[in-house]
């Protein structure tokens, strides 16, 4: 292990990132333990250059003009699955249907029972929409 890549292990970066002063090459060069190494950087001989990031500056530029781009139904092009698949669709409608259940059951709109039987229609693909279901729900509470 040559000292640059022991230096990046203690200073938990990159092999390109390590940096050598140079005014302390001498010392650096007798350095071959890990606590010697660490001293040498706890003094300042051995650094970590700074982390070199994106700009995001381009970035900011193009952003409003492909926000105005033509992103709606009309310019959509594939089946109709290839956007969302129908499987997708599917979990999407029962999570939020058995969502709603669930919070019906919590304010005390509906029994344990009435719950049950609902999440099975739901499950049973009987419950279409979010509409359908508090229909069924007026249904079961007007018996």
């Amino acid at each position: 292990m040559t000292k640059k890549e022991m230096a990046a292990k203690l200073m938990k970066v990159g092999v390109n990132r390590v940096r050598f002063d140079p005014a302390s090459a001498e010392r650096i060069d007798e350095a071959i333990t890990r606590s010697a190494m660490r001293a040498m950087i706890k003094d300042g001989a051995v650094s970590a250059k700074p982390e070199i990031g994106n700009s995001r500056g381009r970035w900011r530029q193009r952003r409003p003009k492909v926000l105005a781009r033509g992103r709606g139904a009309g310019s959509k092009k594939g089946a109709k699955g290839a956007h969302l698949t129908s499987k997708r669709r599917w979990i999407i409608k029962v999570r939020g249907l058995r969502w709603r259940l669930t919070v019906m059951r919590e304010r005390g709109t509906l029994s344990t029972l009435d719950y049950k039987t609902l999440y099975k229609q739901v499950k049973g693909g009987h419950v279409r929409t979010l509409k359908h279901l508090q229909e069924l729900v007026r249904r079961i509470q007007s018996k």
